[in-house]
């Protein structure tokens, strides 16, 4: 996923409403009235239901739990993560990838107790306050790595950003927007176009599944683990 930082968005709002010249460094006074509207902004994105969120990395210690709930006090400590996609068990110097399934495939393995050298499926129930891992077979040992989509809602200036494809885009046109009046700047047709059409993206991809599933071969039903080993051959 793209990585920016909140100083390089703020500098291209502002580049992009021609109120400060590309390549120059911000001022400070400038960076600091951007980045009270950024944080305004994503302020109010989250109340009224378009929440922006970062891409992490999450270190998770496998004791050989079936399920570990992540999330304020939860087993894993942090923000409750919005969706969880592929990542790897690291177990010495080798990494072993799992995969992400819904819950209608993690319901029909049969035996979920099952033990295992490393983790090769996890479910995520995004329950609330705290979700549910549920992995795959019982590990214990390595550590699992997870990469997580979080909800935020504020930045500091020296902050890096990893956000999914779409989000700097729409951040930067709407804190432009934000920060035009300031300057007196009035907006061209084109620069609102460019908005609406950022912001109309972020609001569908908000609502497609936040999940990676796995495609079943036509007509297979899995009853047991060993589709998950096999590939259901």
């Amino acid at each position: 996923m793209p990585l920016t930082t909140v100083l390089d968005l703020l500098t291209e709002a502002l580049v992009g409403i021609r109120v400060h010249r590309l390549g120059a460094p911000v001022p400070p006074e400038m960076a600091e009235h951007a980045l009270t509207q950024l944080n305004r902004l994503l302020e109010a994105w989250t109340v009224d239901g378009r929440i922006v969120y970062v891409w992490q990395e999450l270190l998770l210690p496998l004791t050989g739990a079936l399920t570990y709930t992540i999330g304020p006090g939860g087993v894993l400590s942090t923000t409750r993560p919005l969706a969880i996609h592929e990542g790897f068990t690291r177990i010495g110097d080798n990494d072993y990838p799992y995969a992400v399934i819904p819950v209608e495939v993690y319901n029909a393995i049969g035996y979920k107790p099952q033990g295992g050298y490393a983790v090769t499926a996890i479910y995520y129930e995004a329950a609330y306050p705290m979700g549910v891992l549920h992995v795959f077979p019982a590990t214990s040992g390595g550590v699992l790595h997870l990469f997580v989509d979080q909800p935020f809602s504020s930045v500091t200036l020296n902050a890096t950003l990893s956000m999914p494809t779409g989000y700097s885009d729409a951040l930067t046109y709407a804190l432009g927007r934000r920060e035009a009046p300031t300057y007196g700047q009035q907006l061209d047709a084109l620069y609102l176009e460019e908005a609406r059409k950022a912001e109309t993206g972020l609001r569908r991809r908000a609502h497609q599944p936040q999940y990676a599933s796995i495609r079943m071969p036509a007509g297979h039903v899995p009853t047991d683990v060993d589709w998950i080993y096999t590939g259901g051959q």
